[in-house]
């Protein structure tokens, strides 16, 4: 929630939808103030309800999960975080090329999130921090394999 917080406070233009179902996401029990609840809607509609707002979204955030295989899966950007060891499993279910930033951090502190998230937007310049070069050069390279990779503003940065 401090995350969800921060990001209200700083970019108050920006509309925030929580995806997920019910019994398995973090905010089955109600979303924070001001969020779009998409996990609590219509069982028959809630997957098309998600994918029609991953496909208007400028990107999809959340830890390594089922939420973000199937952000991926709809072709969204994605700022996720997660045990080192879910880099791996989400380029493996990526079968998109989905552009993919990742944290190496199980938890990471939202303020760190957020400079992330405001790189993203276009409003900031890479946050300096080695661990993640590591992991996201290391991605990008995987990515050269793919002629077909859309090059975003993001990967050009690491040129």
């Amino acid at each position: 929630e401090d995350l969800i917080r921060l990001i209200q406070k700083e970019l108050p233009d920006c509309r925030i939808a929580i995806a997920g179902e019910p019994g398995g996401a973090f905010f089955a029990d109600g979303v924070p103030q001001n969020c779009i609840d998409l996990i609590n809607v219509d069982p028959n509609l809630r997957m098309d309800m998600q994918l029609a707002a991953l496909k208007q979204a400028k990107f999809a955030l959340g830890g390594a999960s089922g939420g973000i295989c199937f952000a991926l899966a709809s072709g969204s950007k994605v700022l996720s975080w997660g045990f080192p060891r879910s880099n791996r499993s989400l380029s493996q279910e990526n079968y998109l090329r989905s552009p993919i930033i990742f944290l190496p951090r199980k938890n990471p502190k939202a303020d760190l999130v957020f400079k992330y998230v405001k790189w993203i937007l276009g409003s900031s310049s890479m946050p300096a921090d080695n661990i993640f070069r590591i992991f996201y050069i290391n991605f990008y390279r995987l990515f050269l394999q793919y002629p077909y990779l859309i090059k975003t503003r993001i990967t050009q940065t690491l040129k």
